[in-house]
Formats: structure tokens, sequence, C-alpha cells
């Protein structure tokens, strides 16, 4: 019995302490720009980079998201929020689908 929870024991430190070097392992994948930290400190204790690069969402829908995570148990105040949903609506939100695209295809009428 003693050497399971060794064992248990054992990954569950390991599994933290890989845990602990995300957000420094992310942020070089977020653009760089104002909330930028406080969305590797809030967010990417559990999530990655491709988890929130790859998602386009409008300011509201990120509000939604991050609601959520409070309801799941994210610790955010509402500054953060604030910071947190003006960021990734700037960097990754729908409105960037098509910026910068030349030659975007048009639906028929």
């Amino acid at each position: 019995m003693k050497t399971s929870q060794l064992i248990s024991s054992s990954v569950l430190s390991l599994l933290l302490g890989f845990g602990a070097l995300a957000p420094r392992a992310v942020a070089q994948d977020l653009t760089d720009g104002p909330g930028k930290d406080v969305v590797v400190k809030v967010c990417t204790s559990c999530h990655d980079a491709d988890n929130i690069t790859s998602k386009k969402h409008t300011k509201e829908e990120w509000k939604g998201v991050i609601d959520t995570m409070i309801a799941y148990g994210a610790e955010v105040s509402d500054e953060q929020t604030e910071i947190i949903t003006t960021y990734l609506a700037k960097n990754y939100g729908k409105a960037n689908l098509t910026a910068g695209r030349v030659g975007v295809a048009q639906p028929r009428r």
C-alpha cells in the first residue's frame, strides 16, 4: 500500500512541476500586447497557448468563456476579466479571421 502511495505522490509531484513550467512555455506563443501578462498568469495555469489561439470569439463570447471558467472555480477578478477579454478579442477575435487577407471569397447571392 505504501508503494502505491509513494508512486502516486511522485507522479503528482512531477505533474505539478511540469505545470509550473507551462506559463513560461506558452507565453512566447501569445501575441505581445497589453493584457498578455494577465492572460499568461490567469489562463495558462490550465490552458496551453493553442487552446487560446485556436479560438475565435467576439469580446462578449470571450467574456462567456471566462464566466464559465469562473463557474468551474477559476479565480478571476472583474478587472482581470475586462483585461483578458479585451486582449483576447483584439488578438484572437472573430474580427481577426479575415483581417489582412487578400481576395477573401464572398458568398454568392
